[in-house]
Parts: structure tokens; sequence; C-alpha cells
């Protein structure tokens, strides 16, 4: 049996909290950059490989819910990691807001694990 330990669906991710394994399975809903932050600083995320997804699924996060904001369509969620990429329309969006908005997700998730020195 496969156990999906973070994934990527409808505008949110979706880790186990590793803090309570193997005892309790629980799964949590993180809906913004600073819950996944919280998570791999609390250590509900572990390891590199899992850090390094959470990390790049914050990202993505960061900039979907930013598209969400400034769309005119104002979709549910952009990304599904099943489904692909919902239409939408963001006028007068440039690639410096888009690239802007992923160094500022950088920056919010580079301090939440410093022994992780190779994760950027």
């Amino acid at each position: 049996m496969i156990i999906e330990t973070i994934d990527y669906r409808k505008g949110m991710v979706r880790i186990i909290d590793q803090t309570l394994l193997p005892g309790d399975e629980k799964f949590l809903n993180l809906c913004t950059l600073e819950e996944i932050a919280e998570a791999i600083s609390s250590l509900r995320v572990r390891g590199a490989p899992a850090i390094g997804i959470a990390v790049s699924y914050g990202m993505l996060l960061h900039l979907d819910v930013m598209l969400r904001t400034e769309s005119t369509d104002n979709p549910e969620y952009i990304f599904d990691r099943g489904k692909g990429m919902n239409s939408f329309s963001f006028p007068g969006i440039s690639i410096e807001e888009i690239r802007n908005c992923l160094l500022e997700a950088k920056k919010g998730l580079e301090t939440t694990r410093p022994t992780a020195v190779n994760l950027f």
C-alpha cells in the first residue's frame, strides 16, 4: 500500500504529520506559505526529499494564491496535481511580479530548516 505523505491538490498542500508517526496517521491541509513554513520548521515534514517537495509546493502555493488574487475569473484554485492547470486570466501580471512572488516565497521558506544547507 502506498501512502501519499505529501501532495498538492486544489490549491492546498496535504501532508502527513510525521511528528505523530508511527502511532497516529493524521493529514494536514496547508493553505498558506506560513502554514507550510511552520510544518517544515516544526518537523511535521522530515527528510531531505520531503522537505524539498514541501518547499517546492510552498512556492507553487504562494504563486497560486497571488494569481487567484489577481485573476479576473476568481477561480477556487489555479493548479491541481491530478488535473493540471485551471483556465484563468490575469491581465497585467508581469513576469517580474511572478518572479518577485516566488522570491518572496523562497525567502519565507529558506529559514525553516537551517541545517538543510543545500535546499536553496
